[in-house]
């Protein structure tokens, strides 16, 4: 099934419903005659390997584009978003994309050598990133793609490309990850995605608070610290946006105290615990900067239509 997403910006072409409707029959014709068959004709008679069953994951997206009276024309080869990794099954009520994680450690100089603690995992986001680049696992390697169910695809090579991509992977010989957080379900949700991908030997999971956390009873080496703290409202009371624009003022306030008061602990507790470990943070707002125990470097990043910003640098 072939599916026409359509998007316009200053085009005299407007009605995206009409242009994909078009394009929809322009597409479907010249297969139909001048390859005697049509796209989603020869879809149906695919075999997924991988999972042995019809039709597997085919639905084909294509995308046009219209600007400036341009158009543009692709053919979507990933399915899910290219962040995704194939592996979190279940996520909490606000997870944090897989290269926004990535970022982080870029950011950080991350190597995947030394060690790293994820006190609020969630589920578990960095410590799966973490562990890929520990194990110099491809971003891509345990998912599926949208491609492989095109008619051109072979699986032999594309099974080639997987096995050399493997024989790079550098197998955990030790405990350097680390993960806890005071939800059980998260922890058995990443438990058990761990489990399913074999890199449950190199990331230890446990229930802990952050605040009660003592990283010497984890390990000697002071590595990398990130965080992503629950904020807005996952943190305080639920305060909601009403009619009466004083009140209104006045929740926005409230809510901005309880930000930062909860900012300002995690710092307090990062500085008198974690000198000389380097930190990634996620602020939701930069002014935060000023509650962290050490000089940062800001970075600007967009998740979730929202402008956010990663934190790095050496706590002292």
């Amino acid at each position: 099934m072939t599916e026409y997403e359509v998007s316009t910006k200053h085009s005299r072409l407007y009605h995206t419903q009409a242009i994909a409707a078009r394009a929809k029959g322009i597409i479907e014709n010249y297969l139909a005659c001048d390859r005697q068959v049509t796209w989603d004709r020869k879809v149906k008679n695919i075999e997924s390997p991988a999972r042995g069953t019809k039709n597997f994951n085919a639905r084909h997206t294509l995308f046009i584009r219209a600007e400036n009276d341009q158009f543009e024309i692709s053919l979507d080869a990933s399915g899910d978003l290219l962040h995704k990794r194939g592996i979190k099954k279940n996520v909490g009520k606000a997870p944090l994309r897989e290269n926004i994680a990535f970022a982080m450690f870029s950011a950080a100089g991350y190597s995947g050598k030394e060690s790293l603690l994820d006190p609020m995992c969630g589920s578990g986001t960095f410590s799966i990133e973490g562990c890929m680049i520990k194990e110099n696992i491809p971003p891509g390697f345990f998912r599926k793609f949208a491609f492989e169910q095109w008619p051109c695809f072979s699986q032999a090579r594309w099974n080639h490309i997987k096995k050399k991509a493997e024989k790079a992977i550098i197998p955990t010989k030790n405990t350097t990850l680390f993960a806890s957080d005071i939800d059980n379900k998260m922890l058995a949700s990443l438990e058990k995605s761990l489990n399913a991908h074999n890199l449950n030997a190199s990331v230890k999971v446990f229930n802990k608070n952050f605040f009660d956390l003592n990283p010497d009873k984890l390990t000697e080496d002071k590595g990398l610290i990130v965080l992503n703290p629950p904020y807005g409202k996952r943190i305080g009371d639920d305060l909601k946006v009403t009619g009466d624009q004083k009140l209104t003022r006045n929740l926005k306030v409230t809510r901005k105290i309880n930000i930062e008061s909860f900012f300002a602990k995690i710092g307090k507790h990062l500085k008198e615990n974690f000198k000389g470990w380097r930190a990634g943070i996620v602020l939701p707002d930069k002014d935060l900067l000023s509650t962290l125990p050490f000089s940062a470097s800001l970075t600007p990043v967009f998740h979730g239509g929202l402008e956010i910003f990663i934190a790095t640098g050496k706590i002292t």
